[in-house]
């Protein structure tokens, strides 16, 4: 079998087209961001709760590397109970704070690493922080409340994708609104 390339122009897929033994060409699609994954250039990372007080969040942290490439991220989140999605851009966040949150590429064969940046002093490259501690939220350009067993939707990259700024902090946080909430949040992203 042999695969040909064909370009579309879509960047949300790519068009191949499979030769088999007979010689029929017969076309198949891959989604852009499933086409991320097999290059070795998608990341995630995540936290959880199994018994999150009221009032109470956990957070990942990253700063995006000062490069000409950017993070394209989606943001999933699952909640038992009543909580609160935010992502917060450029809040002021005390440096050293947290604790190492490891990010892992979603091509497990590759041996690409990260470009974001973790809270540490200094600044790691290839790493993410759990549960900084902030002085101020910045812009909070995305807030998304959670009730009862409800996932953050995030499936649809189209829809729920964001391209964040480049040199800049943000943090992904679920704040439970209920005593006891098994919560989770993680942050899905490529880097082009």
């Amino acid at each position: 079998m042999n695969n040909i390339n064909i370009k579309d122009g879509n960047k949300n897929s790519k068009i191949i087209s499979t030769q088999d033994d007979a010689g029929i060409h017969t076309p198949s699609t891959i989604a852009f961001g499933y086409k991320k994954i097999h290059e070795g250039i998608a990341y995630m990372t995540h936290v959880r709760d199994a018994a999150l007080g009221n009032g109470a969040s956990i957070s990942i942290y990253f700063k995006t590397p000062d490069t000409t490439k950017t993070i394209h991220v989606v943001v999933l989140a699952y909640s038992s109970s009543a909580a609160v999605l935010e992502v917060l851009e450029a809040p002021t966040v005390t440096a050293g704070t947290g604790s190492d949150l490891g990010i892992f590429n979603r091509n497990r064969t590759s041996s690409q690493t990260t470009t974001v940046l973790n809270n540490a002093v200094p600044p790691v490259a290839g790493g993410a922080s759990k549960t900084v501690i902030t002085t101020n939220d910045g812009t909070i350009f995305h807030f998304q409340t959670l009730g009862t067993g409800q996932k953050e939707s995030g499936e649809t990259r189209d829809v729920n994708e964001f391209i964040l700024a480049t040199n800049t902090e943000y943090i992904f946080r679920i704040t439970s609104s209920s005593a006891g909430n098994s919560v989770y949040v993680s942050a899905n992203y490529y880097e082009l």
